[in-house]
């Protein structure tokens, strides 16, 4: 009986028929005597519980359903204003990468001399080119979207 009753606990059923079991001691008022008998204790608001816990799954489900609705057309807006900017976003870029680098090609230039310039020009052309890469992956990837 121990493993049912552990079993329908983890299961989340039979609780409302049996939460708990108990021997209890009873006189009799008519003859002082004792006997041992079964007690079942029932719990009527675990109903109200469960009931409670099924509207919050489906409140919980239908949540889902709509966070992902949301987040598709999220998704899809993005794509398009990443689409149509995609040319804006590039040229950006690309200025932020040459203000940087120019900054780091003239403190090279004064701390370490020309040789050491000229590595920044390579890094910011290597630099460049990955952006454009990661650009166009990214175009890819939202192609089909």
């Amino acid at each position: 009986m121990g493993q049912w009753y552990l079993k329908n606990i983890a299961n989340g059923e039979g609780i409302s028929d049996a939460a708990f079991v108990n021997l209890q001691l009873q006189e009799k008022a008519s003859d002082q005597s004792v006997g041992n008998e079964l007690l079942v204790f029932q719990q009527p608001e675990i109903e109200f519980y469960q009931q409670l816990v099924e509207l919050s799954r489906d409140r919980l489900m239908s949540l889902g359903l709509e966070y992902g609705v949301e987040k598709s057309r999220e998704d899809s807006i993005r794509s398009k204003l990443f689409t149509i900017l995609r040319q804006e976003y590039q040229k950006r870029d690309r200025l932020r990468l040459l203000v940087k680098y120019r900054k780091v090609f003239i403190e090279r230039l004064l701390s370490e001399g020309e040789e050491s310039a000229e590595a920044t020009t390579d890094e910011y052309q290597q630099k460049t080119r990955d952006k454009d890469e990661e650009y166009d992956s990214t175009a890819a990837s939202l192609q089909g979207k």
